[in-house]
């Protein structure tokens, strides 16, 4: 037996269920390293999972400081459709089939003990817990449908964006449940040469990843660097006092050479937001204060 005692009721099922969710991520997403297509590196589920913005995904593309694990951009899977159907598909729906008890267990969970038998603390502890399980499946429903719907592997892209948008309405809604300290996940507008540029939650808590692939996928975006997060100026001369004029420059190049064909697909590279939040995106009528409704814009750049 452990040296610790065991947990009380119900958080010795809870404990159960993130002992299990931690052993099936340390299998499937560190573990399990597969050939990915001719001319990319292994991979493994984790390149799938984590979230993507302009910036990593520029990275990738040139080739340049990559720091992100591998994965075949959703625009690119249809040219790979024989790898998808016998290497990558397999494996998502393997993992979202795993997760989905531990996800309902958790459900169960909140529905039963929500309350915390009049300890608010062990209520929202509960709660806290049992929502980041939850979370981690439906983002395997989300990737797996917006790769299903990029693939063509079904024929019709209908499916999954549909599995994603109820994943991502799902999810917005479980984070709303949380209620986050407005302080932690608003939009600031402000920059900082850090990985949680513009607030450190507002990305968590906007599910900015899952929806940014769903609107790529949705409309057939192309740009290298999408809806960039990560202002290149403001990473490499933070404190510089020429900071606010290559700035401006950048944003001015970025608006005017964003119209040349040419320099359409990587105009989003030049800067990052700021002071506006990333244009809206998919799907519509999303659930949460912290993210509210939004609908596709075609511009990448701001």
């Amino acid at each position: 037996p452990p040296p610790w005692p065991r947990p009380q009721a119900p958080f010795d099922t809870v404990a159960d269920v993130l002992f299990q969710l931690a052993a099936l991520q340390n299998r499937t997403l560190v573990h399990d390293v597969f050939e990915g297509p001719e001319g990319y590196t292994p991979q493994t589920l984790m390149g799938y999972l984590q979230g993507w913005e302009g910036m990593a995904e520029a990275q990738e593309h040139f080739q340049f400081a990559v720091v992100m694990p591998p994965r075949v951009h959703p625009r690119d899977i249809s040219k790979r459709g024989d790898w998808y159907i016998e290497a990558l598909a397999p494996r998502l729906k393997a993992l979202a089939i795993a997760a989905r008890p531990l996800a309902r267990r958790c459900r169960s969970l909140r529905a039963a003990h929500g309350g915390g038998g009049g300890d608010a603390a062990r209520a929202a502890l509960l709660k806290d817990a049992c929502v980041g399980v939850e979370l981690f499946s439906l983002r395997v429903e989300q990737v797996g449908g917006i790769f299903e719907a990029a693939s063509g592997a079904a024929g019709s892209p209908e499916g999954g964006l549909l599995r994603s948008a109820a994943a991502i309405r799902e999810g917005l809604a479980l984070i709303e449940s949380l209620a986050l300290a407005p302080e932690w996940t608003r939009w600031t507008g402000e920059a900082w040469p850090t990985a949680y540029p513009y607030g450190y939650l507002w990305p968590a808590a906007s599910l900015f990843f899952w929806r940014r692939d769903h609107q790529i996928v949705a409309h057939g975006v192309s740009e290298a660097c999408y809806l960039n997060l990560y202002d290149p100026v403001e990473i490499g001369l933070p404190f510089s006092r020429y900071k606010r004029f290559v700035q401006n420059l950048a944003h001015g190049l970025s608006k005017t050479l964003g119209w040349l064909p040419w320099f359409y697909h990587y105009a989003g590279c030049l800067t990052g937001p700021s002071a506006e939040p990333p244009a809206p995106l998919d799907p519509a009528g999303a659930l949460a204060t912290t993210s509210p409704p939004m609908a596709f814009v075609e511009r990448a750049y701001f």
